[in-house]
């Protein structure tokens, strides 16, 4: 039996990346953490959770991260 709430190790490693690369454009676009959440229309606490790779992203907040951050959604997955 898996637990639901277990993530492996790729995983992990995948949402610490993506976290990364949020945290290397928003600093690129000149952003706060806040700003970027109030921008992207995403709570603050979802976006720092993103950012430290704490929880797993949905396909649509990705959509609006890179929007407001004016790259495409690959730039997140760079390096994966």
């Amino acid at each position: 039996m898996t637990d639901k709430h277990h993530i492996s190790k790729i995983d992990a490693e995948t949402l610490k990346a993506v976290g990364l690369n949020i945290r290397k454009y928003r600093k690129l676009k000149g952003l706060t953490q806040n700003e970027l959440a109030d921008l992207s229309m995403i709570s603050r606490s979802q976006g720092q959770a993103y950012e430290y790779g704490k929880i797993n992203q949905s396909v649509i907040s990705l959509r609006k991260i890179a929007n407001t951050l004016g790259i495409s959604m690959a730039h997140l997955f760079e390096g994966l």
